[in-house]
Parts: structure tokens; sequence; C-alpha cells
């Protein structure tokens, strides 16, 4: 195998024509939840922490929508129209901007939200008002994952975590 590398006239940068390295190989059986797994996220959510609602619906529409962390917490009311049951996603990392429908859950789910949070710019906020970090969003994911392994492994708490230690363990 033949590798080349090329200096440009006034860079500085050397240039490679070599391969990109191999992509790692997961070791998870599958990269995605089912729906059972989403509805006892959802289901945990609700009972954990002061803001079940604002936390059910924060994994509802990330199922939903496939929301990543940052278009979730930038997620302002104007791109929201809850009589035309419609959002507007501004995707990042050079995704293209969306216009997803809404569904009943989802438009129960946002109601109850700006009945809760009044005069927000921002559907997610904290106690003070404040967006979200993505911080926080991945500590509410986690908090519901785990709970919800709890109801789905039917288990004494001590067997379910010992599968949620393994399961954290694989890189999740």
């Amino acid at each position: 195998m033949l590798f080349f590398t090329v200096q440009l006239l006034f860079s500085a940068k050397l240039f490679s024509l070599s391969p990109p390295p191999p992509k790692k190989s997961s070791t998870r059986e599958r990269e995605y939840l089912r729906l059972s797994e989403v509805k006892a996220m959802i289901g945990a959510a609700k009972k954990v922490g002061r803001h079940g609602v604002r936390d059910s619906a924060i994994i509802l529409l990330m199922f939903r929508h496939g929301l990543r962390t940052a278009e979730l917490v930038a997620l302002k009311w104007v791109q929201i129209d809850l009589v035309g049951g419609y959002i507007e996603v501004h995707r990042v990392k050079n995704g293209h901007d969306t216009i997803h429908p809404l569904r009943s859950p989802e438009l129960r789910a946002l109601r109850a939200l700006q009945r809760d949070y009044p005069e927000t710019q921002y559907v997610f906020v904290s106690e003070r008002k404040a967006p979200l970090s993505t911080r926080s969003i991945r500590h509410i994911s986690r908090q519901s994952r785990r709970v919800s392994w709890y109801s789905l492994s039917g288990s004494s708490p001590s067997t379910a975590s010992c599968v949620w230690l393994l399961f954290s363990s694989e890189g999740t």
C-alpha cells in the first residue's frame, strides 16, 4: 500500500493521502430504544424529581423527533404552533431545518408545560426561568433511564442497579 504526503506551497500543513482510520465496532447489540423502553422512561420521568411534566415532555420530544440535547435546549415557544400542531426543528451539526407535525400526547405535554411555565421564551426552563443546559438534559435522561430499568426488569433495586451498572459501563 502506497501513502503520499503532500505539502502545498506557502502552507505549513501537510496533507496525507492515507485512508481514514477504521471505525470502531459497537459492543452493544442495538443502538436504539424500543417503544416499551421509551414509555417506561417517560413514566419514570414523571415520578422522579419535582418537574415530572417537563422531564417527561423532554424524553417524549427527543424520542419522537430525534432531537439532540442542543436542539432541545434551544427550542423556543416561537417555533411551536399548538393550534396548527407543528414544531419547527432547527438542526445543529449541518442538519436541515424541518417542520414536524405534533401528535396529541406531545400537544398535551406542551400545553401543560405552557401552563406550568408561563411567560418564558424557551420551552424547557429551570426553576429560575433560565433555559436548561445540555448537562441537565443528559442528567434527566440518565435518571429516568435508571428508574425505568427497575420497572422493566421487575426485580429488586439491587439486581436492577447491577444491570444498570453493566449497561452504563458499555458506553451509553
